[in-house]
């Protein structure tokens, strides 16, 4: 499993930012679709409304525990880091 991870070339330190952006677009799609098909909001099983208030929720927390100090430094190539 670690060697098909690590033919990638993602940084280790950007990997939450970037499963963040993944999430919230799932999220975003899965939303559309609820939408645009009419599905409904309630029910007494799982509906696509949950699965992207899901996936939102899991794309916040990956933003929040993600550090945006690594990502302001891979893309800002003038090496400058910020000091507390």
């Amino acid at each position: 499993m670690l060697d098909f991870l690590s033919t990638f070339s993602i940084p280790i330190p950007l990997v939450l930012p970037i499963a963040s952006l993944l999430l919230l677009i799932a999220a975003a799609v899965v939303a559309l679709y609820a939408w645009l098909t009419g599905r409904s909001r309630s029910g007494a099983r799982v509906t696509w409304w949950d699965v992207a208030a899901a996936l939102a929720f899991l794309g916040c927390a990956a933003a929040i525990l993600g550090e945006i100090e690594h990502v302001v430094e891979h893309f800002w190539l003038n090496g400058t880091t910020t000091s507390p």
